[in-house]
């Protein structure tokens, strides 16, 4: 069950684990013929993958547009957003209608 890039050390060790019930409803463990024992394990990291390449750049000439990943068409938009302003702006003077004053 090795992991990617991690070389494991091949020692083994023989010890004793003794495992008590304090009576408490708790276990104590001791462990026998465990000292200075050492593993030795080893990660090398991957190398880097090499990166993706760079689309084309723009030579300047404005013919080519930037991708946004946003496929609406703009031109409805804007226009339909213009209508609306002149909508609200019409119903909006109706609204405040200022009487004309007559000089008497």
């Amino acid at each position: 069950d090795g992991q990617e890039g991690v070389t494991y050390d091949d020692a083994r060790y023989e010890v004793v684990v003794t495992v008590a019930d304090d009576g408490e409803g708790n276990l104590t463990a001791a462990v026998e013929g465990a000292e200075g024992l050492v593993f030795e394990n080893a990660y090398a990291a991957p190398a880097d993958p090499e990166p993706a390449p760079l689309p084309p750049a723009d030579d300047g000439d404005g013919a080519t547009l930037v991708k946004t990943g946003d496929a609406a068409p703009t031109a409805p938009l804007v226009g339909g957003a213009l209508a609306a302003a002149a909508v609200l702006a019409l119903a909006g003077r109706k609204l405040v209608r200022v009487p004309l004053r007559r000089d008497r």
